[in-house]
């Protein structure tokens, strides 16, 4: 069995048993060929993650992915990583497209709520997200 640039980055037990920080995650999308920019929560504000969804959101050429701690939307208390799939502009909330639906199902959130959720701590640095071209 070869090792892969996937398997230099975080091997599979490392992950199922220890998660993966925005970096680790940028670094295993990278190799395979993905184009990525991390954002931590703690180098931003809200209104700073509200223009990035919106921009990410206006072109289907990209997404974001964000990782957030749980406990501070109610749920368990872990770090997670999901999709965004939308933003509700009026209603200023964001859809978090949960990756575990079978578990949390997708769920709309206050955007300065979510926000939080990401300005918590996740090893070395804060959550945040990452744009993924």
């Amino acid at each position: 069995m070869t090792t892969t640039g996937v398997d230099k980055v975080k091997g599979f037990k490392d992950v199922f048993f220890g998660g993966m920080s925005l970096a680790e995650l940028s670094g295993l999308l990278e190799a395979y060929g993905v184009f990525t920019k991390v954002y931590y929560a703690s180098d931003m504000n809200v209104d700073d993650f509200r223009r990035i969804i919106k921009r990410n959101l206006s072109s289907s050429e990209d997404f974001l992915l964000i990782n957030y701690l749980r406990s501070v939307l109610g749920q368990e208390k872990v770090g997670h990583i999901s999709p965004i799939g939308a933003y509700d502009q009026e209603k200023d909330e964001v859809l978090v497209m949960d990756v575990t639906a079978y578990h949390y199902p997708h769920v709309w959130v206050k955007t300065n709520d979510l926000f939080n959720a990401m300005d918590t701590m996740d090893s070395q640095h804060s959550r945040g997200l990452i744009e993924v071209n």
